[in-house]
């Protein structure tokens, strides 16, 4: 997935591309495409890693329904 600073979003996969809008919202990173779930936002809980750091992008771990996301906020 990745991620831009005026909250858009573009995630590929083998067979299709997602794109849309994203929000931090709390704990909670939420996504909204109108390719996925007829528009509604989907949103889902951030953890920190307690071993993750920037170097390894892995500071915080987004778990959804597919996978397990690892990710920094420092580019």
């Amino acid at each position: 997935m990745e991620l831009s600073a005026n909250g858009d979003f573009a995630l590929s996969s083998q067979n299709s591309i997602i794109t849309g809008t994203f929000t931090l919202e709390g704990n909670l990173f939420c996504t909204q495409s109108a390719a996925t779930l007829l528009g509604r936002k989907f949103c889902g809980p951030v953890y920190r890693n307690p071993v993750g750091s920037s170097e390894t992008q892995d500071e915080f771990i987004l778990p959804d329904s597919v996978t397990v996301w690892y990710f920094s906020v420092a580019p």
